[in-house]
């Protein structure tokens, strides 16, 4: 449910963008409407993971989580900005 709420914001930017709208009003309405769900989304998925976590153990299995999901995320733009430099230099 929550992918087709992202499409939306989407297929938004391109429906005004055919329709002649400015490029610079349609990407920052679209966008913040974007953010919106990607925000409500993770707000519900964290609220999802401290609700059925154990009781005993939920601290530890949370920070694991966010920890393990920073790094990836850590991981995965300095593998971009690396790949980036090397394409300048080309």
């Amino acid at each position: 449910m929550w992918t087709l709420a992202l499409l939306i914001p989407l297929v938004g930017i391109i429906g005004a963008l055919i329709l002649g709208a400015s490029q610079g009003a349609a990407l920052v309405v679209g966008l913040a409407v974007f953010a919106f769900v990607v925000a409500t989304d993770s707000a519900m998925h964290s609220y999802l993971i401290v609700s059925y976590s154990h009781a005993d153990n939920a601290a530890l299995r949370i920070g694991f989580y966010y920890m393990a999901n920073a790094g990836g995320r850590w991981w995965g733009r300095s593998c971009l900005a690396f790949s980036s430099s090397r394409l300048d230099r080309a």
